[in-house]
Parts: structure tokens; sequence; C-alpha cells
């Protein structure tokens, strides 16, 4: 009866929306309380970044772009399933929750619905934080509106 989350990141230098789902089904799989995930974000001066410059999966240009990118939002990687893995970060927590079936998760990642996710997303934020932290209601709410401000309002890209 240990509580237990896990921390992913989708998003990587090739990844395809295949290989994301790879990530749902172990989490699905091994029942997490709490799953945490973010996007790859290679921040200037990290090797992870140097890897994503030189074997094209950012631009020079998009250096600026990629030092302001919040990581619950967007990744400058170029990728081929893009959207979808944007989408299925947001979906993860709410899928291994209710045990999505994952060709159910395939299908909702692909819809065009990013802001209606987003609103998912950080509503899994607030009972994650709740859940794991055992914070009362309002100090999760504050915290959760903190972190829904900060990656809706300040990073409208996608």
């Amino acid at each position: 009866k240990i509580r237990f989350q896990t921390f992913n990141i989708l998003g990587l230098p090739g990844e395809s929306l295949d290989i994301a789902m790879k990530t749902y089904v172990l989490n699905k799989d091994i029942r997490p309380d709490f799953v945490w995930c973010s996007l790859l974000v290679p921040y200037p001066g990290t090797d992870i970044y140097e890897y994503c410059k030189t074997s094209g999966f950012i631009e020079n240009s998009d250096v600026a772009e990629t030092a302001a990118a919040s990581f619950f939002v967007d990744t400058p990687v170029k990728l081929e399933d893009r959207r979808s893995i944007m989408n299925l970060q947001k979906l993860l927590f709410f899928g291994v929750l209710f045990h999505i079936p994952e060709q159910m998760m395939r299908f909702l990642s692909r819809l065009p619905l990013t802001f209606f996710y987003r609103i998912i997303f950080g509503t899994g934020m607030f009972f994650g934080l709740t859940r794991m932290n055992k914070l009362d209601f309002f100090r999760s709410m504050v915290m959760t509106l903190k972190h829904i401000a900060r990656y809706n309002f300040q990073h409208r890209k996608s």
C-alpha cells in the first residue's frame, strides 16, 4: 500500500506515436498512483540540445523559443506525430487512472482537441497534487492554478 508516481518524458528525438504509446502501456500496466508526464525541452547548453541541433531535430532559430518553452505545453523537437504526442502527454494520467484501452488513447491523441486536453491535464495535476502530497483542497487548487496560468497563458503556441 505504498503510493508511488512515475515521471515520464515524451517527445524525444525520433519518437513516434507508436513509441510514445509504449510509455502509456507501461504506466497502465504498473498502475502508479500518479503519472507525471512532460514533453522534452532540450535546453541550450545541454547534451540533448546539442544532439537535437546537430541531428536536425531543432533549428538554430529555435534557441530563444527553446529556452522559454514550458515542458507541459510544447516541445521544440521536430516530430512526425507532434500533435498526437503532445495530446498523449496531456491525457496520460487520466488514461492510466481510468484504464483507457490503448486503441482509444491513440484515437483521442489524434483529435484536434489540444485546448480541451490542457484542461484535462490541469485537472489531473490538481488530483495528483492532492493525492500524492496529501495537500488540502485549497492548497492544491492554488498550486494547480499557478501551474495552469504559467503553462497556458505564458506559452500560447500550440
